[in-house]
């Protein structure tokens, strides 16, 4: 009987417990990280060390100058864990790096390097995909890179800057892979559809020139004028960049280059949303800092502003250079799937696709023995030339 009752007792314990957990809500694991930069992060930490010569042999295959070997290959392979956050990563909306704003133009930015790194990794992989005849993942993996690169672009000039480097040589990398696919309509029909939506989100500097514009005038105070001057020129201490900037006013010397530097940001950013052409803008951009670098001589409060304003017309240059390059690109896709369909390169561009950006006109079309060029019709003012981006076709 005592069994019998001892029996008839845990089944009620049983039955008890399991309507109890019926009625309490489903417990889960916890949710994976909404915030990109934690997946990028651990990438980072995922990704093995890498020495020479494998890591030197690494870069020269990521940017197409050297052969794929065995060394390069299985350092790829080992980096699987590293690429899959990546990619994760890549496809999130949200992304803070946790970046310390409050420490001004001393601020930390070692994510920038790491960043480079995993993408020349992702961009290695997309090369030994299409090795051995995977060009769709091989695309893919570029696409996760240039994803990458809008994470980073719009936070900081430097992280802008590095954001339009990595972009670069990931179209270079697609423009070699261009040239080795052979015939296949889908996969390019992917890739346009892929880089025809990052276009409508391109890497622009207006929003790190806020930011910078916002750190910089956080630092013209007497608390923080000793750390700015310095870390502007380190040849000046701290205790002289205070001393000047005490003989000057102090603060109400600091609140006028407050002011004088917001007037001359404010005069940049209306020459970059007025979307005048490229020369026009470029000329305004020069024009702008020739004048800044002579006001100190006659106008103290554009001391501090000569020295922390960006050289923006480079920077500007940079952005048109990037966007260009984008948007032969594209072009050259619908060349190439013009090319799938009627098995012959066209005669001439058709209507209606991206512009050159150097002179806002259609990019010039000329068939090579290799495949074909496409050629800006303005020059790259920074560069003294007319870029010209060349594609080959698979015989």
């Amino acid at each position: 009987m005592s069994a019998s009752r001892n029996n008839r007792m845990a089944m009620a314990l049983c039955a008890m417990f399991t309507l109890t957990a019926l009625n309490l809500p489903s417990l889960a694991y916890p949710p994976d990280p909404e915030n990109a930069a934690l997946l990028y992060y651990q990438a980072f930490l995922a990704l093995p060390k890498v020495e020479d010569p494998v890591d030197t042999q690494l870069r020269d295959y990521a940017d197409g100058k050297t052969e794929l070997n065995k060394a390069i290959e299985d350092y790829v392979g080992s980096c699987r864990g590293a690429i899959g956050l990546a990619v994760a990563a890549s496809e999130l909306r949200q992304c803070d790096w946790g970046l310390r704003y409050s420490e001004g133009f001393n601020m930390l930015l070692s994510h920038l390097g790491q960043i480079r790194g995993l993408a020349r990794v992702l961009i290695a992989e997309a090369r030994v995909l299409a090795s051995k005849g995977d060009y769709e993942p091989a695309f893919e993996r570029c696409v996760t890179v240039l994803k990458m690169s809008r994470h980073v672009g719009d936070e900081t000039l430097i992280s802008f800057l590095v954001a339009v480097a990595v972009e670069s040589m990931t179209d270079n990398c697609i423009g070699d892979l261009l040239g080795q696919i052979p015939t296949d309509s889908k996969t390019l029909g992917q890739l346009k559809k892929e880089l025809d939506a990052l276009a409508k989100k391109p890497l622009s500097v207006a929003k790190p020139l806020e930011t910078e514009q916002e750190v910089a005038v956080k630092q013209m105070s007497m608390a923080r004028i000793g750390e700015l001057m310095t870390a502007i020129d380190p040849k000046k201490s701290e205790k002289e960049a205070v001393d000047m900037a005490t003989k000057l006013g102090g603060e109400t010397f600091l609140k006028k280059c407050q002011d004088y530097y917001a007037k001359h940001m404010d005069s940049v950013m209306s020459i970059l949303r007025s979307d005048s052409p490229y020369a026009k803008t470029h000329q305004q951009l020069t024009e702008l800092a020739q004048e800044l670098e002579k006001e100190p001589e006659k106008n103290p409060e554009a001391m501090v502003t000569a020295a922390v304003a960006p050289g923006v017309s480079k920077i500007y240059g940079n952005m048109i250079r990037g966007r260009t390059q984008r948007n032969a690109l594209r072009s050259a896709v619908e060349v190439y799937m013009i090319k799938t369909r009627t098995k012959k390169l066209p005669d001439k561009l058709p209507a209606g696709l991206p512009k050159d950006l150097f002179s806002g006109e259609d990019f010039e079309y000329k068939k090579t023995d290799a495949g074909f060029l496409l050629r800006c019709r303005a020059k790259d003012l920074d560069k003294d030339t007319i870029q010209e981006y060349e594609f080959k076709v698979p015989k």
